[in-house]
């Protein structure tokens, strides 16, 4: 059956969904967005989530689980065709918040990093108690909203629930000691540790050199963390493990490096948060934010406010001192000029762009679409040059940064491994050779 781009919701209402309202594609699906609405649209419709395990998914009752709310038809058979579920406008994947560029740009500190932690633990906790398993914890399966705090879990119809066994988890996050194709609580705290490592060290725990163990199902296996003296991370990372409050550090060692799978206490969360970092605030130049929906600027000299009325889904900034913006279905620039001592700002669009399918960074827009990935390049003020870029099929970008014509990523493929990627342009920005890259800050390697 061909997939219907017009369905029935649980009120009979039809809706239409058009390639504006993209979002993502996968191994299951096609996820479109509308206002606060998601919807996904399975590829086969006779794996759709069945109505007794969406009932299920929904006792858990928790704003970040953004679970279905009601089941989607198709108009002409009436069959089950997908679901839908809350909608996270300007959400960031969890894994963007492993690279320091994106930390120092967007002003995260301890302070975000043990709020997103606590409320997956919290989160965990109320799954478990309902018998309830989220099973793929991975990186890509948690957002994390503009506040850059509070966590949100996606992909909620692959739980693991009471007569609806999982059967799917990435292989980053897969515990090795878990007999195949069983999976619980123990296994969801496993991935939680490798999370919460990765947050707060920004590197994988079994990744890094180790004298003999070189493939992540070894360091697995023989629970070789990187809290281990012989293996060396790369210099660039965000802390030394060693570096790790307690108690926290305490039950990542028992979890990471001796096996042992216990729950994490949230008061050991709370127990080990840092107070707030202080900054230092630069001496020139204009700091980006998102809050709530909109854009604010703030004059790093003074700390003053720069007025701009703009609601946007993402922002980021370059190191030259551009700002940008996606609004609507528009990247826009956003230009600020000092009018005597006080400075304003302007904004002057640059392309069209999907709202819920791009993100921004550091002088490039990746668009995904249903027929691939796309790079926009923004070179220069005004300046914006759009290619089809293969090379990021299937990857989410977690860094990325564009120095003259040559453009530096960092990637998660969908299997959670980390890749680093180097595009040149040519001359007339028509093409482009690819290399592999050294990662940005090398927080993804090894």
């Amino acid at each position: 059956m061909t997939r219907p781009l017009t369905v029935l919701d649980d009120t009979g209402r039809a809706v239409a969904l058009s390639s504006r309202d993209f979002v993502a594609e996968g191994g299951e699906g096609r996820v479109y967005a509308q206002g606060g609405r998601a919807f996904k649209l399975y590829h086969d419709p006779a794996r759709a989530l069945a109505p007794a395990k969406a009932a299920l998914l929904a006792q858990i009752g928790d704003a970040r689980v953004l679970a279905p709310t009601g089941l989607l038809r198709d108009p002409d058979s009436g069959a089950v065709v997908g679901f839908e579920a809350p909608f996270l406008a300007g959400a960031t994947p969890l894994c963007r918040l492993f690279a320091r560029a994106f930390r120092d740009a967007r002003g995260v500190g301890p302070e975000h990093v043990h709020a997103v932690l606590s409320g997956l633990a919290e989160v965990l906790g109320r799954a478990h108690a309902l018998g309830l398993a989220v099973v793929d914890l991975n990186p890509l399966n948690v957002l994390v909203a503009d506040d850059l705090r509070t966590p949100y879990l996606i992909d909620v119809d692959s739980w693991q629930a009471p007569g609806f066994p999982a059967t799917a988890v990435m292989d980053a996050v897969r515990d090795r000691h878990a007999p195949p194709g069983r999976f619980g609580a123990d296994t969801d705290w496993f991935s939680f540790a490798v999370l919460a490592f990765q947050l707060l060290v920004g590197v994988h725990p079994y990744r890094g050199a180790h004298p003999s163990l070189k493939t992540l199902d070894a360091r697995m296996l023989a629970n070789a963390s990187a809290f281990r003296p012989e293996v060396t991370l790369p210099p660039s990372r965000l802390m030394a493990p060693s570096a790790i409050a307690e108690p926290l550090r305490a039950w990542l060692v028992a979890t990471l490096d001796r096996g042992e799978r216990a729950p994490l206490l949230v008061s050991a969360l709370v127990a080990a948060a840092p107070l707030p970092t202080v900054r230092p605030r630069p001496r020139d130049g204009v700091v980006i934010a998102l809050e709530r929906g909109r854009v604010r600027l703030t004059d790093a000299a003074t700390g003053r406010a720069v007025p701009l009325d703009l609601a946007a889904g993402a922002v980021a900034a370059h190191p030259d001192g551009r700002l940008f913006a996606l609004v609507g279905a528009q990247v826009v620039e956003i230009r600020v000029r000092a009018l005597g001592h006080e400075l304003f700002a302007t904004t002057r669009p640059l392309c069209q762009a999907l709202p819920f399918a791009t993100s921004l960074h550091a002088g490039l827009a990746v668009q995904r679409t249903p027929a691939g990935a796309w790079l926009f390049a923004f070179p220069g003020p005004g300046l914006v040059h759009q290619l089809r870029a293969p090379e990021l099929d299937g990857y989410e970008v977690v860094d990325a940064r564009l120095d003259g014509q040559r453009a530096s990523f960092e990637l998660t493929g969908p299997d959670g491994a980390p890749r680093a990627l180097v595009v040149d342009f040519d001359g007339g920005w028509r093409g482009y050779g690819v290399a592999p890259g050294v990662p940005l800050d090398a927080g993804l390697s090894g």
